[in-house]
């Protein structure tokens, strides 16, 4: 097995239908995956995105979607683990998620965590959101600062645990809803 040479971009694909994924340069603290418009990353199993406090893990650009399920991790972001684009959308319905250096997810689009644990941001929040995030399930827990913190857009919680932050819980700000 070989390795990508660090100053080049790549892309692969792995069978028919399968997404294809971008591996870009983690020098400049891009992202490890990107996942583009019109694909869909689903992590189950024991799946797991490491990014070695190097690199972020996953950035789901405009038009693309991530799924994180089962057993999978995505682990030890650099700024984050997950950074959703504005028209972009993820699901947390399992896994783990977890021990960025800033903040766990960074959402400018749309977040539901149906599932899963999300834990252990660093110096920041959780889940750090300008755009939609709807808790019904799952843990958010153990953030440097807030568990979630709402810049802008809209939150609801409608089921689901919100642990052991060091400041907030939740934190809502003026002209978020």
């Amino acid at each position: 097995a070989g390795e990508w040479p660090k100053s080049n971009k790549k892309t692969s694909s792995w069978g028919a239908g399968c997404t294809v994924l971008d591996l870009e340069d983690t020098d400049k603290m891009s992202a490890i995956l990107n996942v583009s418009e019109g694909a869909t990353l689903t992590l189950d199993g024991s799946a797991k995105v490491d990014g070695n406090k190097f690199g972020n893990g996953i950035h789901v650009k405009d038009g693309g979607k991530l799924v994180v399920k089962g057993k999978s991790t995505i682990e030890n972001g650099r700024y984050a683990n997950v950074v959703i684009s504005e028209k972009a959308s993820a699901v947390i319905e399992g896994g783990n998620v977890n021990n960025a250096e800033v903040h766990g997810v960074v959402n400018k689009g749309k977040l539901d965590i149906t599932g899963g644990t999300l834990s252990g941001a660093g110096a920041g929040a959780t889940v750090y959101s300008t755009g939609t995030t709807t808790q019904s399930g799952g843990t958010v827990e153990k953030a440097g600062v807030h568990n979630v913190y709402i810049a802008a857009g809209t939150f609801a919680m409608t089921g689901g645990k919100n642990d052991s932050a060091t400041k907030d819980g939740i934190s809502i700000q003026k002209g978020a809803k």
